[in-house]
């Protein structure tokens, strides 16, 4: 979130996600702060005032089936008590979203403990679907919470190469 090229509210290479099905509704407000981060000097910024929102990559990256990927990634917040907070990763076999093939995500966490400041979320993707050759990230905030913030920063999504070990 360290590239604001047009100066903007919304992150460079990310957009809001506009998904009635998955209700992405809300009246909370996003956009970059440079108050808070993990690292670096900005942050993906959400002031919680009441349901669902979630960005995601503008474009698709590629994904290569015969290798793996860790994920990484950093959330923070405050004054939540009920909402969940998490990141999704989604696997596609061409880049349009009617492709999707599967949807990976980091444990749904209640974001209630608060005390730990920045809390770190990590998984590593292997056996990948063959029919898979493109993904998108996304930062998701699921609830019903009035007021609070958080914050998502730091996210890495590093390949890796798979090594078979054959016992012959």
């Amino acid at each position: 979130f360290e590239e604001d090229l047009d100066d903007g509210i919304t992150p460079d290479k990310w957009e809001k996600v506009i998904d009635p099905s998955r209700q992405y509704f809300s009246y909370t407000k996003t956009g970059l702060s440079s108050s808070v981060a993990h690292r670096g000097g900005r942050s993906l910024y959400y002031q919680v005032l009441r349901g669902n929102v979630a960005y995601e990559t503008s474009g698709y990256l590629p994904i290569d089936p015969n290798r793996s990927y860790v994920f990484n990634g950093w959330i923070r917040s405050q004054c939540l008590r009920s909402s969940e907070l998490f990141f999704q990763l989604q696997l596609f076999a061409k880049e349009e979203t009617g492709s999707l093939v599967e949807e990976v995500a980091t444990p749904v966490t209640p974001v209630a403990v608060e005390a730990s400041g920045w809390k770190k979320y990590s998984f590593t993707l292997g056996n990948i679907k063959p029919a898979v050759k493109f993904a998108r990230i996304r930062c998701v905030l699921l609830g019903s919470d009035i007021s609070g913030e958080c914050w998502f920063d730091d996210i890495t999504l590093f390949e890796q190469p798979r090594i078979i070990m054959d016992t012959h």
